[in-house]
């Protein structure tokens, strides 16, 4: 009898996510209309995947814009958004964009914690994206598809910007 070689599938599954927290200094001080900050503080997301893959995700917490702060997120991150990647372990690209999507957007008291989700759904996309080996700039293809079918191409997208008040002219 002739001995096969048995290749065992290369595990995705999610095995650790770690939060950083990291204070950024300006050159110069940024002014607007709703603070003056020297420094930023951002929160770095990185997800492990059980065959060493890492995705980071990062996320600016700003109470006077989301109400949230960087102590906030890591709480969220531990008691909401952990338990809802415990199994993670899509078998496709477009499985890991739908378990991103599914990710909840509020905590148990009714609070929105978009930077919490924001950091962790960009460096699971990003951990996925290496896996399955498919760029995130790939993601605009997905649209109009699955959980996304509901999106439009011809949907107008809004973007802002913030300007420095320091020097109105």
């Amino acid at each position: 009898m002739k001995r096969q070689k048995i290749t065992p599938k290369i595990s995705n599954r999610l095995v650790q996510l770690e939060l950083f927290p990291l204070r950024l200094p300006f050159r110069h001080p940024f002014l607007h209309a709703a603070a003056q900050r020297s420094s930023t503080d951002t929160l770095i997301a990185a997800a492990l995947l059980a065959d060493g893959t890492v995705g980071f995700g990062e996320a600016v917490p700003r109470t006077y814009v989301t109400g949230e702060t960087i102590e906030s997120v890591q709480y969220d991150v531990r008691t909401v958004l952990a338990d809802s990647l415990k199994d993670m372990q899509p078998d496709n690209f477009s499985e890991a964009l739908e378990w991103a999507d599914n990710l909840p957007f509020q905590n148990e008291q009714g609070q929105n914690m978009n930077c919490a989700r924001c950091c962790v759904e960009l460096a699971l996309l990003d951990a996925y994206g290496k896996f399955f080996q498919t760029p995130l700039s790939g993601i605009a293809g997905w649209l109009g598809f699955g959980a996304f079918s509901n999106l439009r191409p011809d949907h107008p997208v809004r973007i802002s910007g913030i300007l420095d008040g320091s020097r109105p002219a």
